[in-house]
């Protein structure tokens, strides 16, 4: 075997790997920006949810990744803040995002406006999900387990929903735009589907 038919079946491993570690570098820079204050939901957790989802090829990369990166962020946010880093609501807060990961596997091939679809129905999801949990949990605002009790909480949540939603949309946006930029500055990193 000549020096050129190794260096060539060696490539797209290295294109792999390469992708792989940018792939998994945005998703802990997405995560970690929720250590800058910010409005109340207004955070990227949504976001590296989806974008895991449409580029990591490999199902448990797209939700060991994104699912570390959050619970390393949440022990730092427990570090610097009295915010707590573990409770039950948070079960709730990763099935959430497990449905979102797994809702956008399904869709092949990311566009803007499959992005922001996306986007939309998985704050809907966390929105959902979420303050199931706050009713079921107690989650700080014990509400009666009836149905107005339920009712109480979603309403009580409502004002939240705008910044789930604005920040899962330009949290995306910016994600998807750093890889766009790095696919097309560092060689090998584009690929004509996620090897990831």
């Amino acid at each position: 075997m000549n020096i050129d038919t190794e260096k060539k079946e060696l490539e797209p491993a290295g294109h792999t790997s390469r992708r792989v570690t940018i792939l998994i570098g945005l998703v802990l820079l997405g995560a970690f920006t929720r250590l800058i204050p910010h409005y109340p939901n207004f955070t990227s957790v949504g976001a590296i949810a989806l974008f895991a989802a449409f580029t990591f090829r490999k199902a448990w990369l797209a939700y060991f990744v994104p699912l570390a990166a959050v619970l390393l962020s949440d022990v730092a946010l427990h570090l610097v803040t009295p915010w707590p880093a573990f409770g039950a609501i948070k079960l709730f807060v990763l099935a959430a995002f497990c449905l979102t990961v797994a809702g956008g596997r399904q869709l092949k091939n990311p566009s803007p406006l499959k992005v922001g679809g996306s986007a939309i129905g998985s704050s809907l999801v966390f929105f959902v999900v979420t303050n199931l949990g706050v009713w079921l949990t107690g989650g700080g605002f014990h509400s009666p387990m009836t149905l107005a009790g339920l009712q109480t909480t979603f309403a009580a949540a409502i004002p939240f929903f705008q910044w789930t939603l604005a920040g899962t949309l330009f949290y995306s946006a910016c994600l998807f735009a750093a890889l766009k930029l790095a696919e097309s500055a560092i060689p090998g990193v584009r690929t004509e589907s996620a090897t990831a």
